[in-house]
C-alpha cells in the first residue's frame, strides 16, 4: 500500500520484538472508512542492509504493511513500473536539515 503513512504490525509481533509503546491509544481512519483505536510504537527497521528508527502503529486485526515514512527513513522508494524498491540516496547516509 503505497498510500499508507505509517508501518502497521500486529500487537503480538511488536511485543515479541520488544517494541517500545510511545503513545496512549488514539483513533485513526483506515482506507476503507473504518475508525479504529490504535497505539504507536518505536521500532528499528532493517531493509536492504540499512537500519532506521520509525514509528509503527497497531490496532485490532492489524495486517503487516510498510508505510511511506518507514521507506523514507530507510531511503528507498517504490518503482511502480518495476514493482521494486530502489534507494533514493547512498545507503547509510543521513541528511540533516538542521545542525546535527
Amino acid at each position: 500500500d503505497t498510500g499508507a503513512s505509517y508501518t502497521v504490525l500486529p500487537k503480538e509481533t511488536l511485543e515479541r520484538i520488544g517494541a517500545a509503546r510511545i503513545t496512549k491509544a488514539f483513533y485513526i481512519h483506515l482506507a476503507d472508512g473504518r475508525k479504529v483505536k490504535a497505539t504507536a510504537y518505536a521500532v528499528t527497521v532493517s531493509m536492504k542492509g540499512v537500519e532506521a528508527p520509525c514509528v509503527c502503529i497497531s490496532f485490532k486485526n492489524a495486517q503487516n504493511l510498510i508505510g511511506v515514512e518507514t521507506l523514507e527513513a530507510i531511503g528507498v522508494k517504490l518503482d511502480p513500473v518495476k514493482r521494486k524498491l530502489e534507494f533514493t540516496r547512498p545507503k547509510g547516509t543521513l541528511y540533516c536539515l538542521t545542525t546535527c
